[in-house]
């Protein structure tokens, strides 16, 4: 009686994944494989009942430290302790995955969304909201590839709507190139409720000036007067 998890974070333990499954029933064991030293971004779950993995079943889809969980019924694992379940999981979208903290709690997903996508093709935004589903400030842009991370990464430190943002890639234990004083220290959350916030401000208002856009000293930017940072022609 197993369920197969799949798209973890590579920064969540096993001790994590036991602690918040725990809910579901008695875990037997579980089987986390790692990736030099990291996880693999998946594991199986042993259930002491057949209760335990119906509700866990429940998780499929939900947001997990930031990334959509996917949760079946195992099958059988061939030689090298792998699924047929983890031949379907593809490549992890960390790569293509930006982090984006110091946002404004009263942040607009569409417009948010629209903003970011000069920098590249989204798949998906997921905001973080806390278990009352108030908004933390932080985000995760999924972009189509990974050189709309790479455009995005170019923003940390800007100012937006009056904070300055943090943006890093998924994963990236280092610091980004900021623009800014941005806070180093923002992080992802923990557990389902994705921790507590950084900080409690409203920041500066939108009225303060914006960062300065990156692609229109380049010539690139095709949002003109719509685009959210600065056409500085100074």
């Amino acid at each position: 009686m197993k369920v197969f998890v799949g798209s973890l974070p590579y920064t969540v333990t096993k001790e994590n994944v036991e602690q918040d499954f725990g809910e579901c029933g008695e875990i037997a064991r579980i089987d986390m494989p790692v990736n030099g030293d990291r996880i693999a971004g998946y594991c199986w779950i042993y259930f002491q009942n057949e209760s335990g993995v119906a509700k866990a079943l429940e998780y499929d889809g939900q947001d997990y430290w930031g990334r959509r969980l996917k949760v079946m019924v195992a099958q059988s694992q061939n030689k090298d302790g792998q699924g047929k379940e983890h031949q379907d999981r593809g490549r992890g979208s960390d790569e293509n995955t930006a982090f984006v903290g110091g946002l404004s709690y009263d942040t607009d997903q569409t417009k948010l969304t629209q903003d970011f996508a000069e920098c590249g093709e989204i798949v998906d935004v997921r905001m973080v909201t806390d278990h009352e589903r108030k908004f933390k400030g932080l985000a995760f842009i999924v972009f189509k590839n990974e050189d709309g991370v790479k455009s995005a990464l170019e923003y940390n430190g800007v100012e937006y709507n009056g904070r300055w943002l943090v943006v890093k890639r998924v994963g990236d234990k280092g610091k980004g190139k900021g623009k800014g004083p941005a806070n180093d220290k923002a992080e992802y959350g923990k557990g389902k409720d994705m921790g507590k916030g950084r900080g409690k401000g409203a920041g500066r208002g939108k009225g303060a000036s914006k960062g300065a856009c990156y692609k229109f000293k380049e010539g690139t930017c095709p949002f003109g007067d719509k685009c959210m940072f600065a056409h500085d022609t100074s």
